[in-house]
């Protein structure tokens, strides 16, 4: 476990924070961000900035954050906020500062992807290759490609709010908090309506059922044990079962649904199947 501090030291605990040391002291840095590698737990990397310069550092560790030396990754202008090791493509670090997103492949160069001051990264791990960032007065910007290219969401861009952080929850909603305007919630892709209206997964098929509160739901052939899951039209998963890796189409109930809209699909294999829950 790792601490944010605003002083000029990293904290570190194993013992799950009932106590601390001093992992890395003495330098005239302002510590934000401290990640884990997922290809490699022992590797974590720290982000911070100079108050005199504003320029960011970075500083890894190879051992559980026992010890910490200065990066290989080059010096970036700007105040480093948030870093993400990406987990779609392996070696892939992004840092948000303030003056924009960098990325890096090889450990030792860095690109700027995006000229946009931002302050949180998130990855959505469900849909591999998308995420998010928190723009500040700009809203929230998306990424399909782990990072190479990003385009803002309109729908999070109200002015003159902030957006300070975003959290992906589940794999239903990402949540951006903003200064001063609270929180808002958004619908991920593919349970929004404008991507669930018009597309039928090829394994999935909701079959007629001669009650009004249930559906059968043809599923298959799947060849892993896979998730069924059932949303409502506000994202909220409704039921959940596991279905077992088959050649053979298997038939899946899904009762006690009230009257509405719901979509219904495998986790992790977009898109959806919607289906209609009618009040007799």
């Amino acid at each position: 476990m790792g601490g944010r501090t605003i002083s000029s030291q990293i904290f570190r605990s194993t013992d799950n924070g009932e106590t601390w040391v001093d992992a890395l002291s003495g330098y005239n840095l302002q510590t934000n961000d401290i990640e884990v590698d997922p290809a490699n737990p022992a590797h974590l990397m720290e982000c911070s900035y100079q108050y005199s310069t504003t320029n960011t550092f970075l500083h890894e560790s190879f051992d559980h954050g026992e010890n910490w030396d200065i990066s290989s990754y080059p010096t970036l202008g700007g105040k480093g906020y948030d870093i993400l090791f990406s987990t779609s493509v392996p070696g892939r670090f992004l840092c948000a500062t303030s003056d924009g997103i960098y990325l890096s492949d090889d450990g030792e160069t860095f690109n700027q992807v995006l000229d946009i001051e931002t302050h949180m990264l998130d990855e959505d791990e469900s849909r591999p290759g998308e995420m998010y960032a928190a723009c500040v007065d700009n809203g929230v910007y998306r990424s399909n490609d782990s990072g190479l290219t990003w385009i803002p969401m309109d729908d999070l861009y109200i002015e003159p709010i902030n957006v300070e952080c975003v959290e992906i929850v589940g794999d239903s909603w990402l949540y951006a908090g903003t200064q001063f305007y609270g929180i808002f919630r958004y619908p991920l892709e593919p349970l929004s309506i404008e991507n669930c209206d018009v597309v039928v997964a090829s394994t999935i098929t909701v079959l007629a059922t001669p009650v009004s509160y249930a559906v059968t739901v043809a599923v298959g052939p799947v060849s892993t044990v896979s998730a069924l899951s059932v949303f409502d039209l506000s994202g909220r998963m409704v039921h959940s079962e596991s279905v077992p890796a088959s050649e053979a189409v298997q038939h899946v109930i899904v009762d006690g649904l009230a009257p509405g809209v719901y979509f219904t699909g495998l986790k992790d294999k977009s898109p959806f199947c919607r289906f209609v829950i009618l009040d007799n």
